[in-house]
């Protein structure tokens, strides 16, 4: 089987160690496993890419997986279930006016903009 997380591989048995080449750009998210539960080491194949070392003699099924798949996907459907919530939120008004504040004062920064200005031309200068 060939899905988007999970790949199983039939090998038959040889007798030297081989690489099994995935045509894909390598992932370090990618694990594979032997039918008895044995990891293989990645490899870096042609600069690009995913392979395993199939130890010699090993032979049956070599299941290729992406764990990590399973939070993002999750997440995913959270925020997708999450969508309509945000909406409402959006779009409901709210219940309480707005308090009559004083307008706000205009801010002055020539104090506070000189000293910045000296600042910078010391920075520039070297000092």
């Amino acid at each position: 089987s060939w899905g988007p997380d999970r790949r199983q591989i039939d090998v038959a048995r040889a007798a030297t160690a081989r690489v099994l080449v995935i045509p894909e750009s390598v992932n370090p998210g990618w694990v594979a496993h032997t039918a008895d539960g044995v990891t293989l080491t990645p490899v870096l194949v042609n600069g690009w890419q995913q392979g395993w070392v199939v130890p010699a003699g090993q032979q049956g099924t070599i299941t290729l997986s992406f764990p990590s798949n399973t939070s993002y996907r999750t997440g995913l459907a959270t925020g997708l279930a999450l969508l309509p919530l945000l909406l409402l939120m959006a779009l409901v008004p709210t219940r309480r006016p707005a308090p009559d504040l004083p307008p706000a004062r205009p801010w002055s920064p020539r104090v506070l903009g000189a000293v910045g200005v000296l600042a910078a031309g010391a920075v520039i200068a070297g000092v």
